[in-house]
């Protein structure tokens, strides 16, 4: 990078490079500022401001002076003077008088020269001279200011917006505040482009840094003038003339229009970037002036003056930002801020970005931003912007600095931004939230601030101590006496930054005295005046608590009329402070007890006993011993309740109830006289034998299951009476008696055992003599009927039969019998078979001990196991098998006999490939049979090329397939091809006629001419005769010669003319076609245009399209004769590139191509009309159109449109006013248009800076400006004021805790209108003091709302300390005269009452052995003071409460759980009878798994008291699973048949093993070899109870259940014996096997030559070869494949 181009970008290049067109000569602008240094010495009252000036001169060869003080007329290292003036505050208007001349020295200067690019000629030669003065002022203390000038004269002359530029001067100028303000001026930044572009928007730094962090606010002025004309320096005049004079504009020209019609600028108020467009060439002044602001007061202000030169340029696109990049930013002090700025150029030109800011200074700014600059790139670039902020830096205006990139384009175009970074100060804590007013030693009054995330507080209290908290944001205080205190806070943040103390001062106010006057004791009912004399000074207003029994609560002395000893608390408040005073009302209550209440029996008499008093007296009399004591005897005769009145010392009484019940005697009723059969027992019970809860004991024990029970088991073996006697719940005792007698067993047979074959049937022969009823179990195994004592039997495997017989008197005789099954012997027939006409075949019986086979005609042996069939039809064998048990079953087998075929004799036949088709069974000798199957066809179409065709007849195996061939020779037909014409020309060349003739002509035919010449067959138009020639091809026999013709048209030719080429403007004349084609064309001849449609001769290009025209001339079809012209058409291509778009005030560059000249219209805002691509800036949507000219001169039209945008109308809002804590919304209705974006600043308080209407917290007042820059990126900025009003103090006391029913006084402090919520149990809520009483824990909360309508709260918790949640446990039983833990909870103390029966009443868990059923009543009190009652039931029985559980029926095998639940109370112990089938009989729930139905008892004891209860367990289900299985081999595995021999199944269901199931009952399935067979079978009976029984066998493979038997001999001579050779197979399971698909048989003679083959099974040979013939006598080989096993061997046929 050049040195230069780096200076360049480091000064303030405003207007100072001259161009051609404009001689400069004089000053071009330049600014005034100051440094404040401080007091000179302190208390001096001398302050001391650095003052510096910076202007520019124009240099270089069009240049009056070449140097400052050339320009300045003075020697080298002279002072320039600058004047102070003193600001009088009691005439701020009036000219300023001189205070001191300031000399000003040059420290710097510098000469400075664009930087361009190569080749590059804009600005080329031109340079500038810097110049920057500094000199020191020493002012005295003034409350004014001052003010500084400097003037010179002349401004250039060729300045176009000012009045008489050369009689203009230049004036300096700047605003100096009172030296106690501090302050130093603003510091311009900025690296401005050296010139503008007409028609151009540049952007322009006129941004500037302050180093006190004020608001500045930037702003377009009118340029200072100088007060007098003279050349040369100009002293400052000793008065300032006031309003210092300024310049004057011409006409057309203003602030606002600096460029005159069509121009445009703007500045941004906030940050001093500044837009431009000149809409002309020439030198324009403005002046930017910077005003200071502190805390919202004006300061200072600093008046820049600039000369702007604009020039024409060339186009080049202006670098852009990044889409969507920033300009403002903020960060919190301390704490760390990194952004990526980027910027990119669309011509791809290399970018140089520069930033310039005091923010990057250490002298001003520590620590000090980074940013990585100067950085360059090719089409983008880019840097990152860091800064480790101090917590001293924060301040409310943001800092600003400035990035410009500049392109190396020409001219070179350089984006200006402003980035603004707000550092925002840790502000702490700003409102410190307590009361302001407290009492003496008020205790936990609370003081708050906002919390703020991560901040830590440190608070300080003087007049009082910190009780609790410390670092966070909530204190609470004790306050000490009377006097004034202070609460102080500050806080630091998360990033260690510190605020300043906040301070609250408080008032400790002295406390009122408080009286409630003396303690006294009342009779209840009475009542007494309470409060002292006075209660509490003068002025004073009282609150009583609690309100119970009070007249009032706020009286001074109120009546008290107590129900109960109560403490009242009296209130007494004062100027705001409450002092409390007690007094006790005791309440001497009488505790009159009449007991408890009582029963008993009628007749018996029992002791009341009262308590509480000196002296008693009970109503009604009657039935007492003595009314007027404590414990008269009573003896009533019906329920009475008897009423004692107590009288105490203090002669209070009080009266107490109790009920002493009379209980009748119980019924008992010990049900009618019973029979009871042998063995059995019968249940004793009335209906039902006692009153519910009532106790039983029967006597004599002897055959009694329990003499407890209320309805026992009788068994007695002799006849018995049982007495019972009944105590009800109340002890009342009643008896009743019932007789048992036994009864007589009955007599039963079963009959003796029997036996039988499977399937038939037997009658059994039972009897019993005495019986009237039969049954016979298992009942549904197999009998005619099961209520009869000779049923017919037919079961279906071996079955034991119980025979159940019942008497007249019910009772029950069993007897057995067993009837064994034999199984049907495995009766088989072997395989069904088929065999050939003549052949014979061995049956396979099997299964038993003898047989018999019919029909017995075709077989060898009828009664032998497996005889020899001859059959010469299609026969069904059956045979008969008988076991050893003589059993019978039977099988059948089918042997089918099948027919032998005939496919006839070979034949042969010669044909044409041309004949006619026809059936190859007619060339067959013999007589075949028909149906046979042909291959490849049975039918012969010629063409084909003859071959070989087989006959084959199928027969029925095991018949062997018949076969004949049929073999057909064929002759190609000849083929001369097909007839044809030619038209031929006789300047055509000579043509093969035979590739006229088709594809499919035969070659080596012969030729002849027309006439008959022969000839070669190539046809020469001009010399051969036209005509038909002809050709023949010779056939061979049966086949015939074949001909064809091609006729020969011959026609003379004619001349087109050559094919020619021509090119012409669009805009050209027309011409004729023909005369542009070569040669000598004929005449009469038809155009044609490009596609083929008729054209004339002449072609307008105005009209007629480019392409290729073609010239025909007649001549016939053959001798049509053409040339062609190609016409090209030029047509620049005219383009004046896309619509485009831009803001009003832009410049938008304009793009054409197509051509070599240009001419652009309207012309009036264009840069140039007669260029591709002028500068367009109109200031309404225009279209552009274009001429374009190519190099032929053809002329061509296009246009554009730009359109013009107009800025967006913006609207930030009107002003606010808000609390502290709440929000605004900004913006308007709209902000700015549709689809706008919105930058607002600063973002401190904004919940979202880019939103058009955001919301607005501020915590201070702000000011607001949003940037709004709408669909068209065109921009515009308003502002918006939010006034933020802190929030009123308010504090709503001591949280505080009552009792359920009492009150409390609420005490809210601070200035305003409160009002409370919720409302419930409140006496008010619009007060400061309400009275309150929740009946829950409630959070009150005071709202305070201050004059500005802004409102703040606090809360206070009244916590209402509930009752204690009392729980006298579960009812519980004991045995009398024993005791039982009782169980109480839910609070600190306990009370039970009655105390009767307690060892301990005032214990939770107190031991209690009343001696009756009673109700004790549980007191809870808690730790508050507070009570809840719950009572609880001990009930006294001799009879623990059981549970035996109910009645259940369950499967055989089956568990099931006994007892209840629970089955009694805890600490008993239980007994099960019988034991059998128990898993523990001591158990309160026991598991049962009885083997039969069983009547379980359960005896519970508890200490001394037992009783017991029983329950029956009924065993259901008759399931009892079998099967046997027959297994059968074949190829493909083993078959299995299941019989199954289950008894009371109704459902099945076998597994197989092999993941298969069946729920037949006789099922059958496959098995593979090689595998183990595990089958499982469940049956389920009619009670849905299963049996379960798995048979396994081993695995094993095919060969292990076959043996083949190979014969060596055969004799096939039709005798019936002897005549197949076939292989027997045997097994030890089965008599014979299933052979399918896997067996196959081969027989060889004695060379190898394969006679006989059978497939499929059928392993028998007769002694014929496979076409039928008989095999001559000799030995031949067979191979036997019978799966994977081979056999080999011999056989001998013999006939």
């Amino acid at each position: 990078m050049k040195l230069m181009k780096t200076l360049r970008n480091t000064i303030l290049a405003l207007g100072l490079f001259a161009s051609p067109l404009a001689f400069a000569t004089h000053l071009v602008g330049g600014n005034l500022g100051y440094v404040y240094q401080g007091e000179t010495a302190p208390g001096s009252q001398i302050y001391r401001y650095q003052v510096y000036m910076e202007f520019y001169l124009n240099c270089g060869p069009g240049s009056s002076f070449q140097s400052l003080y050339d320009l300045l007329g003075q020697d080298y290292g002279q002072p320039l003077t600058v004047g102070c003036y003193i600001q009088d505050p009691l005439n701020p208007n009036s000219n300023k008088a001189k205070q001191v001349d300031v000399q000003v020295f040059l420290t710097d200067s510098l000469q400075i020269e664009p930087d361009l690019p190569n080749n590059c000629t804009i600005g080329q030669g031109l340079c500038a001279v810097k110049g920057t003065f500094v000199g020191t002022m020493d002012v005295p203390l003034n409350f004014g200011g001052y003010h500084l000038y400097y003037q010179m004269c002349c401004r250039n002359l060729d300045i176009d917006n000012l009045a008489n530029p050369n009689g203009t001067g230049i004036g300096y100028y700047a605003f100096v505040p009172p030296p106690l303000v501090n302050n130093s001026s603003p510091v311009f930044l900025g690296a401005p482009t050296p010139f503008l572009c007409t028609g151009d928007t540049t952007t322009f730094l006129n941004t500037a840094s302050d180093p006190d962090g004020d608001q500045l606010i930037f702003s377009f002025e009118t340029p200072y003038n100088s007060t007098n004309f003279g050349g040369g320096i100009n002293p400052p005049p000793p008065q300032l003339p006031w309003p210092v004079p300024e310049v004057t504009y011409n006409g057309g020209f203003s602030v606002a229009s600096p460029f005159g019609a069509g121009g445009y600028s703007f500045i941004n108020g906030a940050t001093g970037l500044t837009k431009y467009l000149p809409p002309n060439q020439g030198n324009y002044v403005v002046s930017v002036e910077v005003k200071e602001y502190r805390n919202g007061q004006l300061i200072g202000m600093v008046r820049r003056d600039l000369q702007l030169q604009a020039i024409p340029c060339p186009p080049n696109n202006t670098p852009q930002a990044n889409t969507g990049q920033q300009i403002a930013y903020s960060v919190d002090a301390g704490d760390q801020l990194c952004f990526n700025l980027g910027y990119l150029d669309v011509d791809g030109d290399t970018l140089n970005l520069t930033a310039a800011g005091l923010i990057f200074d250490p002298l001003v700014t520590a620590p000090t931003a980074t940013i990585g600059a100067p950085v360059q790139g090719v089409g983008s670039v880019g840097t990152q912007f860091c800064w480790d902020t101090d917590c001293a830096q924060g301040q409310d205006q943001p800092y600003l600095f400035s990035v410009s990139v500049t392109d190396n384009g020409c001219p070179p175009k350089t984006i200006d931004a402003v980035i603004a970074v707000t550092v925002v100060p840790f502000a702490g804590p700003q409102q410190v939230l307590g009361p302001q007013q407290v009492c003496t030693g008020q205790t936990g009054s609370s003081y708050t601030v906002a919390p703020i995330a991560g901040a830590t507080f440190s608070w300080n209290v003087t007049g009082g101590v910190i009780a609790s908290g410390g670092t966070g944001n909530t204190i609470t205080v004790d306050w000490g006496s009377p006097g004034t205190g202070t609460v102080s806070v500050s806080a630091t943040n998360g990033l260690g930054c510190v605020s300043a103390p906040l301070d609250l001062n408080v008032t400790i106010v002295p406390l009122p005295n408080a009286d409630a006057g003396l303690d006294s004791t009342l009779c209840t009912g009475g009542s007494v005046i309470l409060g002292g004399n006075p209660t509490g000074p003068l002025g004073s207003s009282f609150t009583w608590s609690p309100a119970t029994g009070l007249t009032s609560t706020t009286a001074a002395n109120p009546t008290a009329s107590p129900t109960a000893t109560t403490t009242y608390i009296v209130e007494v408040s004062n100027s705001g402070c409450v002092n409390r005073d007690t007094v006790t009302v005791s309440i001497n209550v009488v505790q009159a007890d009449a007991g408890v209440n009582a029963s008993l029996c009628n007749g018996d008499t029992l002791q009341l006993n009262a308590t509480g008093g000196q002296s008693y007296s009970w109503s009604p009399s009657t039935g007492l011993s003595d009314a007027n004591i404590a414990d008269p005897l009573a003896f009533p005769t019906t329920t009475t309740t008897y009423t004692v009145t107590a009288t105490d010392s203090l002669g209070c009484v009080a009266q107490d109830s109790v009920t002493v019940a009379v209980n009748q005697p119980p019924f008992a009723n010990a049900g009618p006289d019973r029979s009871v059969c042998p063995g059995a027992s019968v249940l004793l019970n009335g209906a039902p034998t006692g009153p519910n809860g009532a106790t039983f004991l029967w006597s004599p024990a002897a055959g009694l299951n329990d003499v407890t029970f209320g309805i026992p088991s009788a068994s007695p073996t002799v006849l018995t009476v049982y007495t019972v006697q009944v105590t009800d719940t109340n002890g009342c005792v009643s008896t009743d008696q019932v007789t048992v007698t036994p009864l007589p067993a009955p007599t039963v047979d079963a009959g003796p055992d029997l036996s039988i074959c499977a399937g038939d049937t037997v009658q059994i022969n039972g009897s019993g003599a005495t019986a009237t009823q039969f049954q016979w179990v298992p009942w549904n195994s197999g009998l005619s009927n099961d209520t009869i004592p000779n049923p017919l039997a037919f079961p279906g495997s071996t079955t034991t039969y119980v025979l159940v017989v019942m008497d007249g008197n019910n009772c029950e005789g069993t007897d057995t019998m067993t009837v064994n099954v034999n199984a049907l012997p495995n009766a088989s027939a072997g395989p069904d078979a088929a065999l050939c006409l003549g052949d014979s075949i061995q049956l396979n019986g099997s299964g038993g001990t003898n047989y018999s086979w019919s029909p017995a005609a075709t077989l060898t042996d009828a009664n032998a196991e497996d005889p020899i069939a001859f059959p010469t039809s299609t026969t069904i064998y059956a045979v008969v098998v008988t076991d050893a048990n003589s059993c019978v079953a039977s099988d059948s087998v089918t042997v089918t006999v099948n027919t032998p075929v005939n496919a006839g004799g070979d034949g042969s036949t010669t044909v044409c490939s041309n004949g006619s088709p026809f059936s190859l069974i007619s060339i067959l000798t013999g007589t075949p049979d028909a149906g046979g199957t042909w291959t490849p066809s049975g039918n012969y179409t010629p063409g084909q090329g003859g071959g070989t065709f087989v006959y084959v007849v199928s027969a029925t195996a095991p018949c062997p397939n018949d076969t004949a061939v049929a073999v057909v020779i064929e002759n190609q037909a000849p083929d001369a091809g097909l007839d044809n014409s030619v038209d031929l020309c006789t300047s055509d060349a000579p043509i093969d006629l035979f590739t006229l003739l088709g594809p499919n002509a035969d070659a080596g035919g012969t030729w002849t001419l027309p006439g008959g010449a022969p000839f070669s067959g190539t046809f020469d138009p001009a010399v051969d005769p036209a005509g038909p020639c002809n050709y023949l091809v010779a056939g061979v026999a049966p086949c015939v010669d074949a001909t064809a013709t091609v006729t020969v048209n011959v026609v003379t030719a004619q001349d087109p003319g050559a094919d020619a080429s021509v090119t012409v403007c669009g805009s050209g004349t027309a011409f004729n076609l023909t005369d542009s084609l070569g040669g000598t064309p004929v005449v009469g001849g038809s155009w044609t245009a490009p596609g083929g449609a008729s054209h004339s001769d002449v072609f307008d290009p105005a009209v007629d399209a480019n392409g290729i025209y073609t010239y025909t001339v007649a001549g016939g079809t053959a001798c049509e004769a053409t040339a062609t012209v190609t016409v090209a058409v030029q047509i620049p291509a005219a383009n004046a590139g896309v619509d485009q778009a831009l803001c009003i005030g832009d410049t938008v560059q304009l793009a054409a191509t197509g051509g070599t000249t240009f001419l652009w219209s309207p012309s009036a805002t264009l840069s140039d009309v007669n260029i591709a691509d002028p500068l367009a800036f109109p200031l309404a949507t225009t279209t552009y159109t274009v001429s374009v000219t190519d190099g032929l001169g053809c002329i061509a039209l296009d246009s554009m449109v730009v359109a013009v945008n107009p800025l967006p109308v913006v609207n930030a809002g009107a002003d606010a006013a808000i609390c502290a804590g709440a929000n605004a919304n900004l913006g308007g209705t709209p902000t700015g248009p549709s689809s706008s974006t919105y930058q607002w600043s600063p973002g401190a308080g904004l919940n979202n800076s880019t939103a058009a209407n955001p919301i607005a917290q501020p915590a201070g007042t702000t000011t607001y400006t949003v940037l709004v820059t709408d669909g068209n990126q065109c921009s515009a900025s308003d502002s918006v004021t939010v006034t933020v009003n802190p929030l009123p103090v308010i504090n709503a006391g001591q949280d505080t805790s009552v009792c359920l029913g009492s009150s409390v006084g609420l005490n809210a402090i601070g200035t305003g209108g409160f009002s409370w919520s919720p409302s419930t149990g409140l006496s008010a809520t619009d007060i400061a003091d309400p009275i309150a009483t929740p009946t829950a824990t409630t959070t009150y909360t005071v709202t305070l709302t201050d004059a500005n309508n802004c409102e703040n709260t606090d809360d206070v918790v009244v916590t209402v300390l509930g009752l204690p949640n009392a729980d006298a446990g579960a009812d519980v039983w004991v045995c009398p005269g024993f005791d039982v833990q009782l169980n109480g909870s839910g609070g600190g103390t306990y009370g039970w009452a009655p105390s009767t029966g307690l060892n301990d009443p005032n214990s939770a868990t107190p031991l209690a052995s009343p001696t009756s059923t009673t109700i004790y009543l549980l007191t809870v009190t808690d730790g508050n003071g507070c009570s809840d009652t719950d009572d609880m039931t001990v009930t006294v029985n001799s009879d623990p409460p059981l549970d035996a559980g109910a009645d259940q029926s369950i499967c055989a095998g089956q568990q099931v759980q006994l007892g209840g639940t629970p089955t009694s109370v805890p600490g008993s112990s239980f007994a099960w009878t019988p034991s059998t089938g128990l898993d523990d009989a001591t158990l309160a729930n026991p598991i049962a798994t009885p083997a039969a139905t069983t009547l379980y008892t359960l005896t519970v004891t508890n200490d001394t008291c037992t009783s017991s209860q029983q329950v029956l367990v009924t065993l259901q289900g008759i399931a009892q699973p079998a099967f046997s299985v027959r297994l059968e081999p074949n190829c493909d595995g083993l078959r299995a048949f299941f019989t199954d021999q289950s008894s009371g199944a109704s459902e099945w269901l076998w597994d197989f093993g092999d993941g298969t199931t069946s729920t037949e009952q006789f099922p059958q399935h496959q098995f593979a070899y090689e595998a183990p067979i595990v089958v499982t079978l469940t049956i389920t009976d009619l009670f849905g109870c299963t049996g379960t029984i798995t048979q396994s066998y081993p695995q094993s493979s095919f060969d292990d259940y076959t043996d083949f038997v190979m014969p060596n001999v055969f004799t096939p001579n039709g005798d019936g014996n002897n005549d197949l050779f076939t292989v027997g197979t045997h097994t030890d399971q089965q008599p014979s096997i299933v052979l399918g698909a896997c067996a196959n048989m081969f027989v060889f003679n004695r060379w190898g030559q394969k006679v006989f083959e059978s497939v499929g099974g059928n392993l028998a040979w007769d002694g014929r070869t496979v076409a039928g013939v008989a095999c001559i006598d000799g030995t031949y080989f067979y191979v036997l494949n019978v799966k994977d096993m081979e056999f080999k061997g011999t056989v001998y046929l013999t006939r």
